[in-house]
């Protein structure tokens, strides 16, 4: 039976991988929306993608260790995403 701290790191793990996945494709879609877009930056973030993708494929919630790292890996660029322009 998996516990609650295995569902727990694996659910923000996931939450994190798919807000940064959503981030790159908002910047995709905006810089593919300019004059001249740099396709050179459109290509790294397709690449940050790809290894968000794989990192996700990976996610097990019983392989808790793994959550945890993907976690302290992208969890602090999600959490600086998810907060507000202008907090009070």
């Amino acid at each position: 039976m998996r516990n609650a701290e295995q569902w727990k790191a694996f659910d923000l793990a996931d939450w994190a991988l798919d807000l940064l996945f959503a981030h790159y494709t908002r910047l995709i879609y905006l810089e593919r929306q300019k004059p001249a877009p740099d396709v050179a930056l459109i290509a790294q973030w397709q690449q940050e993608q790809r290894t968000l993708h794989d990192e996700s494929d990976a996610l097990r919630i019983e392989d808790q260790a793994n959550s945890e790292r993907v976690l302290n890996t992208y969890g602090p660029l999600a959490r600086a995403l998810n907060q507000p322009a202008n907090p009070a």
